[in-house]
């Protein structure tokens, strides 16, 4: 049997156990400090797993917006605008057993004009392979994503784009014109020199993100092309659908082979580096600060086991002539703080993860104005717990090594 725990927690429940009959002031104080020292675990317990269920929450529900809009893999020029990608390699690419479809992208940035009700975006150009890649499909807000009907072009527009210049989409009247500079200019004289023109009637409207909504319109690659002057094989990048997304790195050093250097392949995530940075960033520093209250909060445990000591001067010494050694009475006390702790993130972990749970299924919070979602986003990591239990059990156990070792000095000096 383990006797420093089998005593550390007797003495824990002991002065958890309001109204002994032993009660004496310095009884109270002690047992107040506990008291005071578990409620401390329990909160930063609480409030660090629901803090970073949020974070959770946010990443997931954006990572699922980008999931709309960004493919599984995305083909980059290593240098410049546009890489050059020959018939052979693209029949490569696609031939590769864990690809499934792959889509040529032209981008450039525009001027979009209704009724001389003008805003700056980003116009881009798609085959007819850009629905198997991409779910923007889920994303549409109004109208269909059609591209080409026989003849006839069509531009799919955000909707911040389109309530900003006062497009009626699907009207047989209404018409966006798209401006793009041009790389070959023609000789004459003015600004229409340095102007591609493309007009378009717009069918429908997306709404996934405001970074989305506020910049892109969706046109048909073949009239996009010749008016920004560039090669039949010449695109501003490939978007690849995978057939599974867990050999996405073989599939990567695949196509960046084919290749042979000229373009770079990145998955979601690194199509979004810097906002997952960010994320890590914040959600992180929130966790810090959180574990510095809770170090704060430890000089609180560290005051009740230093009178947790001097209350048990008389057990010690009997303690001591049963045969109990120095480092035996130190565990006791370690043991002490150990069991706060514990007992403290424990519970602040298990009520902090029924909130979380009840907010995930029933939304109980709710989010008020114009969201994707209806109730704050937020998502549970059995790791996120885990961290928390071990970070507040630390810092409750260092806060128990100066109590400790000063009841073992008290039993070397035979106080």
């Amino acid at each position: 049997m383990n006797v420093p725990f089998y005593i550390a927690r007797n003495y824990f429940g002991g002065y958890l156990s309001f109204g002994n009959k032993n009660n004496s002031k310095s009884w109270n104080s002690i047992q107040l400090l506990t008291a005071i020292s578990v409620a401390s675990a329990l909160i930063i317990s609480l409030a660090s797993v629901i803090v970073l269920s949020v974070f959770n929450g946010l990443t997931f529900l954006l990572g699922d917006l980008n999931e709309v809009f960004h493919p599984e893999l995305k083909v980059e020029p290593a240098q410049g605008k546009v890489v050059t990608v020959t018939d052979e390699q693209l029949n490569q690419i696609k031939g590769l057993s864990n690809v499934q479809s792959v889509s040529k992208v032209l981008e450039e940035v525009a001027l979009f004009d209704n009724n001389e009700r003008q805003i700056m975006g980003v116009v881009k150009g798609v085959d007819e392979e850009y629905l198997r890649v991409s779910n923007i499909e889920k994303g549409m807000f109004r109208g269909e994503f059609k591209l080409r009907d026989g003849q006839e072009n069509y531009a799919v527009v955000g909707l911040g784009i389109s309530n900003q210049i006062n497009l009626s989409t699907g009207s047989p009247f209404s018409q966006v014109s798209i401006y793009v500079p041009q790389r070959k200019q023609r000789v004459s004289f003015g600004p229409a020199s340095l102007l591609g023109r493309l007009a378009l009637k717009p069918i429908g409207e997306f709404a996934i993100q405001k970074e989305f909504d506020d910049k892109y319109v969706f046109v048909p690659i073949e009239t996009l092309r010749p008016i920004l002057q560039y090669g039949p094989n010449q695109v501003s990048y490939l978007e690849v659908k995978l057939a599974n997304v867990k050999k996405e790195r073989k599939t990567q050093k695949e196509i960046e082979g084919i290749l042979q250097g000229t373009a770079n392949v990145k998955n979601r995530k690194q199509q979004n580096e810097s906002w997952y940075k960010v994320m890590r960033f914040e959600k992180w520093m929130s966790f810090a600060i959180l574990l510095l209250i809770m170090f704060i909060a430890s000089f609180n445990l560290l005051s009740s086991l230093t009178m947790m000591v001097l209350d048990k001067r008389k057990d010690i010494s009997i303690l001591k002539s049963m045969g109990l050694r120095n480092n035996d009475i130190e565990r006791i006390f370690r043991w002490q703080g150990l069991l706060i702790g514990i007992i403290g993130s424990l519970l602040g972990v298990g009520i902090a993860s029924l909130i979380v749970i009840i907010q995930e299924q029933f939304g109980i919070i709710p989010l008020h104005g114009s969201f994707v979602v209806d109730s704050y986003p937020i998502h549970l990591k059995a790791f996120d717990i885990v961290l928390t239990i071990f970070a507040v059990v630390v810092i409750s156990w260092l806060a128990s090594i100066l109590p400790a070792r000063r009841a073992s000095k008290q039993i070397l000096h035979g106080q």
